[in-house]
């Protein structure tokens, strides 16, 4: 029981580890868009420490503060888009250019021409404009 116990862990970390290395690839992706700043640099270099971090987890059997410290790392991780303003515009702007959601106050190119998104000219478009969590949806 013990052994099967031991296999789960292992997969489990594997399947952490893949989920790891993808975010930090589209964090890397997103984040090298056009509004690249020191702020985006530091994000990108992150993302490569989380990755090679949550691998070294994956193969080396961690004591309890090391654990913590991983999970320390990752959540740091998580919450940096939104305390980096830059990081979060790419993020915004790669988001808006893949499924046509749009957070509010990007300057997209449209059919229309080049637009500052907002209330206005999301309904002034005919799209449709979210309240709630200020986005618009320009599918």
């Amino acid at each position: 029981m013990n052994t099967f116990f031991k296999c789960l862990l292992k997969l489990l970390k594997i399947f952490l580890l893949i989920i790891i290395i993808l975010a930090a690839l589209g964090g890397i992706l997103a984040a090298s868009m056009p509004k690249s700043s020191l702020q985006v640099q530091i994000f990108i270099l992150y993302s490569g420490f989380a990755a090679l971090t949550a691998f070294f987890y994956m193969f080396i059997d961690l004591k309890l503060h090391n654990t913590v410290i991983f999970i320390f790392i990752i959540v740091i991780y998580m919450f940096m888009i939104d305390y980096l303003p830059d990081v979060k515009y790419n993020m915004n702007l790669d988001t808006c250019i893949d499924n046509g959601i749009c957070a509010e106050n990007l300057e997209v190119n449209t059919e229309y021409g080049k637009i500052i998104i907002n209330a206005q000219t999301c309904i002034k478009y005919g799209w449709s404009w979210n309240e709630e969590k200020m986005f618009c949806d320009l599918r």
